[in-house]
């Protein structure tokens, strides 16, 4: 029976690094849910830019 190889349990016998393992970090990750407040952000910066980019389109033509 052939078992499935993870690259990560190496990394772990080998050192035990302080803190979080790798493989910790990657499942972290995983989880990670954005903050709702980012996301606003991030639409109204799209949406300054896509006002600002139109004006500067008006007064070139």
């Amino acid at each position: 029976m052939m078992t499935k190889h993870d690259p990560f349990e190496e990394l772990d016998d080998d050192k035990k690094p302080k803190g979080q393992s790798i493989k910790q970090m990657m499942l972290e990750n995983d989880h990670y849910a954005p903050k709702k407040h980012s996301k606003l952000s991030f639409v109204i910066f799209i949406i300054t830019l896509l006002i600002i980019i139109f004006i500067v389109g008006m007064f070139i033509i």
